[in-house]
């Protein structure tokens, strides 16, 4: 109500209807009685004798017994807390504002009582106008004159504007039009007002002599051309161009305007919410789109590929060069692939709260190219890294001094520094290029998630393959060189884009909109709930409100208003926050166990990144005379994911459609249910290959038939089941996921909705390191060889992958119990911000 106020009433009026509005915050409904057909409402303030009475007619009209509406034309306290409360209407029923007190009283006739009306001073009424056209166009040239683009819009818009003002003017001069058709004419008939006042040269009139008789006051454009005239010769009757019509002053009498269409739709080619590289308004002609777009793919495709390269194929370099155990091996990866992800969270709030997503991309990209730069680097110098093994047969080699494992994480962390703050803005950078409020880009950017997550898939089969061959052929120095100079050189691309892309200003990260709830509950812990929720307070200046809920009630303390917070002219947000944004962190807290949930599944998926690799290292990878290396066995994986996509698509989407009620499909917690599921399947399917493996190992080795660290009897294709089957189970998982905590978060916390996903597989990676150094401790009692033994081929790799089998499926279970008990958010427009036309008993003329 106060924002409706203060945009209706006058000052004075404003600060009247404010102190009533602040009064009944206090004020209490103690009795409601209803009495032929009408509702008699008790109310008085707390600790209070005094009662005031407010009826509500059978059709809704409202009276109270103060009589303020009646003597002074403003809603009283008391019809304020019945509106709010009894009625749930939010804003200034229309039959409640009287003209009279309102900015716009003056722009209509003022009426007598009978309907007379006043007549207007008509000097009065053209000073009005002249100070509301300065007023208009002063703000339109002080905006203009800050951009050449602008100026130009503005300046041919301003040669139009005038003609169309000259056609009205000449043709009232001439009264060769009734009062009735006195209406704009369209442009496209060429009308000329030449020097000579007495002659009108227009499309479809002739030539007409003026009347004669008593002369009226001339306009200030006739003083002028008749001035000019003395003064100098008619100017003769040409055709400007554009260009000359912009360099051209555009009073009227100085050229001959050429006869051009107006559009006045053409302004629509500016977008509002955001602006081109010098902070101007934007024009959707020459910035966005696929252009811009795909310059920020390259971005993304450059590090898609090296992130790749990387993780898949770290771990052997691990153990092969650097030589540490395959357990310490894999938490190097996994505490890499979790930092990562992490940071994608700071990436996030630097975006929206200092740099902006495009110097966010330009700033962690250098950095991701000199992470890769310094891989490059430490694994080229021989100095950086132990020598080799004398002898192949033995586990006895040298480890990596703290130095040399110093340069490389120093390396591998700056990159994946650079990576979290790809992450973070890439994909957003890339919608911000197509306008949603047109169908056009609007549609178009659904075919842009698409060609993303094709340029994901992309740079990861370019990883997995290309990138991965080059580091075992040719050395790691050269793919992590080729890394950072195809990320240099996607860098360079990007920014050549600089001037065309559009930019978002920032907004602030919603992270603090939730530290602020949680700190303001906080504060009021010890100050009790008040009796009704009605008097928490709330900000109806937002476009929505979200309805009070129970849960979670340790938070409604942050919208309890103090004595404190009443004497501040406006709210201290870390300590009242308004009910609707309470709400939304209650909604976001409601999302914690599924979110919880789901961290098991990338703790079972680091596995495929770090053992499974270690386990094809060992055996036979031969594909004819082609030795496929033991990270690109992650291409299955990524092809599974990829096939199960267009199965989805094209297949269940099909069947759904035909068969069933629900034709958007599966739900979001059924996909991510499917993918758990998956999951199971896929540690099982490892478990029984790793038994088969060790089996073989162990024979050979009694045998002595092979003592080499190769296993040619036993194909590593037998390790596709638990890629394909973590795949699939990736498929689901990820875009249920994504799904789930986008629709699922408040309008104003889709950011924080996916920052808590890419947590999930930040926690995941770690997850999977804790386990791995609990699992070591534990398992190497009396002496004896722990499950993950130094050398896979000495440990039970098998008994891991059953442990996390086991744990998939009870965290299985617990999804399961979440999922029934979730109710899903609806984060909507709150009824009580539906505006109704109440009647009111009063007419306007006895107020």
């Amino acid at each position: 109500m106060l924002s409706q106020a203060r945009e209706v009433y006058m000052k004075a009026i404003f600060e009247e209807f404010q102190e009533q509005f602040v009064e009944a915050i206090e004020l209490v409904i103690t009795n409601c009685v209803e009495n032929d057909g009408k509702l008699f409402y008790t109310v008085d303030m707390e600790n209070s004798s005094k009662k005031r009475q407010v009826i509500r007619g059978s059709d809704d009209s409202l009276s109270c017994s103060c009589r303020m509406f009646e003597i002074k034309g403003v809603l009283c306290s008391h019809v304020i807390i019945v509106l709010r409360e009894r009625m749930s209407i939010k804003e200034i029923p229309i039959s409640y504002i009287l003209k009279r007190w309102t900015k716009q009283a003056r722009v209509e006739p003022v009426q007598y009582m009978h309907g007379h009306n006043i007549e207007a001073d008509p000097k009065l009424q053209q000073t009005c106008r002249y100070r509301s056209l300065c007023s208009v166009f002063t703000r339109i040239s002080s905006r203009a004159s800050e951009n050449e683009k602008a100026y130009n819009v503005a300046n041919e818009h301003a040669n139009n504007l005038a003609k169309l003002v000259e056609n009205i003017l000449c043709l009232e001069m001439e009264g060769n039009i009734h009062e009735k058709d006195r209406e704009p004419q369209d442009l496209n008939n060429e009308v000329n007002c030449t020097q000579d006042s007495n002659l009108v040269k227009a499309k479809g009139l002739k030539k007409k002599e003026t009347s004669k008789g008593r002369s009226r006051i001339k306009s200030s454009l006739e003083k002028a051309l008749a001035k000019r005239k003395k003064s100098s010769n008619p100017l003769p009757h040409f055709q400007a161009s554009k260009q000359q019509q912009s360099q051209l002053s555009p009073m009227v009498g100085d050229i001959q305007y050429q006869s051009t269409v107006y559009n006045p739709y053409s302004m629509q080619s500016l977008i509002s919410d955001v602006v081109d590289y010098k902070g101007n308004a934007t024009d959707r002609t020459t910035t966005g789109g696929w252009v811009s777009a795909a310059l920020i793919l390259g971005i993304e495709v450059c590090e898609r590929m090296a992130t790749m390269g990387i993780s898949v194929n770290i771990v052997t370099y691990i153990v092969g060069t650097m030589h540490l155990p395959s357990a310490s091996s894999s938490n190097v990866a996994t505490n890499f692939g979790g930092v990562s992800y992490l940071f994608c969270l700071l990436g996030g709030i630097l975006a929206d709260t200092f740099f902006g997503r495009y110097w966010t991309v330009v700033i962690f990209a250098i950095i991701n190219a000199l992470g890769t730069c310094m891989l490059a680097i430490s694994t080229a110098l021989p100095q950086l890294h132990p020598p080799p093994c004398k002898d192949s047969l033995s586990n006895k080699c040298e480890e990596a001094n703290g130095f040399q494992m110093g340069v490389f994480y120093l390396a591998l962390y700056v990159y994946g520094i650079g990576l979290g703050g790809i992450k973070s803005s890439i994909s957003g950078l890339g919608t911000d290029q197509f306008d949603q409020k047109d169908d056009k880009e609007r549609a178009h950017m659904v075919y842009f998630f698409d060609r993303f997550y094709l340029i994901i898939n992309v740079g990861t089969l370019l990883g997995v393959t290309v990138l991965v061959w080059i580091q075992d052929q040719k050395g790691r120095s050269w793919g992590y060189g080729i890394s950072s100079a195809a990320m240099i050189l996607a860098l360079a691309a990007f920014l050549s884009g600089t001037k065309t892309y559009r930019y978002k200003k920032c907004t602030g990260s919603p992270i603090f909109q939730i530290l602020q709830v949680l700190v303001a509950a906080s504060r009021k812990k010890n100050v009790p709930f008040p009796s009704t929720v009605s008097i928490l307070y709330e900000d109806y200046t937002q476009e929505t409100t979200i309805s009070h809920t129970k849960k979670y009630c340790c938070l409604d303390k942050a919208s309890i208003i103090t004595e404190e917070d009443m004497k501040r002219a406006t709210p201290n947000p870390w300590r009242l926050c308004s009910v609707t944004r309470v709400e939304e962190v209650k909604m976001m807290v409601g999302l914690i166990p599924i979110w919880a949930s789901t961290i098991m599944f990338w703790t079972v998926y680091a596995q495929m990144i770090t053992f499974s690799v270690q386990q094809a290292s060992t055996m036979d990878r031969h594909l004819g005379s082609f030795v496929i290396p033991p990270g690109s066995y992650n291409v299955f994986l990524f092809a599974a994911i990829m096939i199960t996509l267009v199965v989805y698509d094209r297949l269940i989407m099909f069947l759904f459609k035909k068969y069933s009620k629900r034709k958007q499909g599966l739900t979001s917690l059924q996909k991510i249910g499917i993918g758990l599921f998956f999951s199971i399947l896929g540690m099982g399917a490892a478990a029984i290959v790793e038994t088969g493996r060790l089996s073989i190992n162990a024979k050979a080795k009694s045998s002595e038939t092979n003592t080499s660290a190769i296993l040619p009897i036993m194909s590593a294709f037998f390790l596709l089941p638990q890629f394909i089957l973590v795949g699939i189970g990736d498929a689901f998982v990820y875009s249920g996921q994504l799904d789930f905590f986008i629709t699922q978060s408040p309008k104003g916390m889709k950011a924080i909705g996916t920052g808590l996903f890419l947590t999930t597989l930040s926690l995941g990676f770690f997850v999977s390191s804790a386990l791995v150094a609990i699992i070591k401790k534990v398992t190497r009692g009396n002496g004896g060889q722990s499950w993950l033994a130094r050398s896979i081929n000495d440990g039970r790799l098998d008994c891991f992958y059953w442990l996390l089998a086991v744990l998939s499926l009870v965290n299985l279970g617990f999804f399961l119990v979440c999922a029934i008990k979730y109710k899903p958010n609806n984060p909507g427009e709150n009824a009580e911000n539906r505006q109704l036309n109440v009647q009111i008993p009063l007419e306007e003329d006895n107020a």
